[in-house]
């Protein structure tokens, strides 16, 4: 799927202009200051933190020179005098961790649960060290917000769910599917995934396991047995089927398919003697007559010993 669409535009689409996503008339656009002890963080937040080799460096840079981008917030009905974070858990935590009582804020007001996903999303997609299961999180949370929002009758307009997650994604439909997928891994192995020990295509396999089943394939990771793409789709074929998945076995398999079957194999200096000189067919001629030759010997052996028989 090919989609042009603007960025700007896709925004705009999104959240519906100012009726959708706006900041508070209390602070008449301007940024507030709200309590630390106000700001609680979204359920379903799918960034971690920051990595810990960069965490003191961050934390000392908010120290010296303040939180100079402010962290967006919404307010709910159930939850009078509180707001929930939409945006800037790091800016949070490290101003939680320096002792900060404030933190400038810009508080939407009209902000539903589905554009909250959105703009949770949105606003990280110009970060450059998403691991490969934040990634998955975030998609997954923004492909059923931007799906449940067309399912609504006021807001059955402009492009699809798809195309609005390919935009903003940079990837195509199949790709950001493929990735949502990791999302049924356990959590062993979605970690294993962010470590890189595990790759994305014998994950996605992975992840149309049981959980049961998924936990015994952990077990033989553990056991330093790491499997294939191959091997994992193999394992899908065999769940399936029925068969009942336990350590001993796929051990068992592990070891029986790293067993290299020994190969048959002629060189072109072998082969050059069984030819005369004159003759100029190609390797694969060569080859051709070679089978052929030995098909016919096997079948004349064969016959021949069903006569004496």
């Amino acid at each position: 799927m090919t989609t042009n669409l603007n960025m700007d535009n896709l925004m705009d689409g999104l959240f519906g202009g100012k009726s959708s996503f706006s900041v508070s008339e209390d602070s008449s656009g301007q940024i507030v200051q709200l309590p630390l002890s106000e700001i609680y963080d979204k359920p379903n937040h799918t960034f971690r933190r920051m990595p810990d080799s960069q965490w003191p460096d961050y934390v000392e840079s908010i120290r010296s020179y303040g939180i100079l981008s402010p962290v967006l917030v919404r307010s709910k009905e159930s939850d009078a005098g509180k707001y929930e974070c939409i945006a800037g858990h790091n800016r949070r935590a490290a101003a939680a961790e320096i002792g900060l009582e404030t933190v400038p804020a810009i508080i939407s007001e009209s902000t539903d649960d589905d554009t909250a996903d959105i703009l949770m999303v949105v606003t990280n997609i110009q970060r450059e060290t998403w691991t490969p299961m934040e990634t998955a999180h975030s998609w997954r949370v923004l492909y059923c917000a931007l799906k449940h929002q067309g399912q609504r009758q006021d807001l059955k307009t402009g492009p699809s769910a798809e195309e609005q997650l390919e935009a903003l994604s940079g990837k195509d439909i199949r790709t950001v599917q493929r990735t949502i997928k990791l999302c049924d891994l356990n959590e062993a192995l979605q970690m294993m995934v962010d470590a890189k020990k595990l790759s994305a295509t014998t994950a996605y396999h992975l992840a149309f396991l049981s959980e049961e089943n998924q936990s015994v394939v952990e077990q033989l990771i553990m056991s330093c047995s790491m499997p294939s793409a191959t091997d994992a789709e193999y394992f899908k074929k065999l769940q399936d089927q029925g068969f009942t998945f336990t350590l001993p076995a796929l051990t068992a398999y592990m070891a029986t398919r790293s067993e290299k079957t020994e190969r048959f194999r002629l060189t072109e200096k072998e082969m050059k003697g069984w030819f005369p000189a004159t003759y100029t067919g190609t390797n694969a001629e060569k080859k051709a007559l070679i089978q052929q030759l030995l098909q016919n010997y096997f079948e004349t052996a064969e016959a021949t010993e069903e006569s004496y028989g």
